[in-house]
């Protein structure tokens, strides 16, 4: 879950562009999307920083046992789930 509103994911887009990690086009079917892809530097910059993230995660989560892994992701989702009943398609529509 994360928390962005349309604003800041646009600026972090036009960022990730900036830096040659991500391309945008318009989608063929709504002139109100755009379809982000990622480059081959993007893909790259991915695999390098995805094992430092999961050791991160790994780290930050060894202080609950297996049981509690488990139930904390499952309560994760449970909240997740209900944040999305709640939202408005209107709300991410600007």
């Amino acid at each position: 879950m994360v928390a962005l509103d349309a604003a800041n994911i646009t600026r972090v887009v036009q960022n990730l562009g900036e830096l040659g990690l991500v391309t945008t086009r318009p989608s063929s079917t709504d002139r109100r999307k755009q379809i982000i892809s990622l480059t081959a530097e993007g893909a790259a910059a991915h695999d390098a920083i995805a094992p430092i993230r999961l050791a991160a995660s790994d780290a930050m989560l060894s202080c609950f046992s297996p049981k509690e892994r488990e139930q904390f992701f499952n309560m994760l989702d449970r909240l997740d789930e209900q944040l999305q009943k709640e939202a408005s398609d209107e709300e991410w529509e600007d």
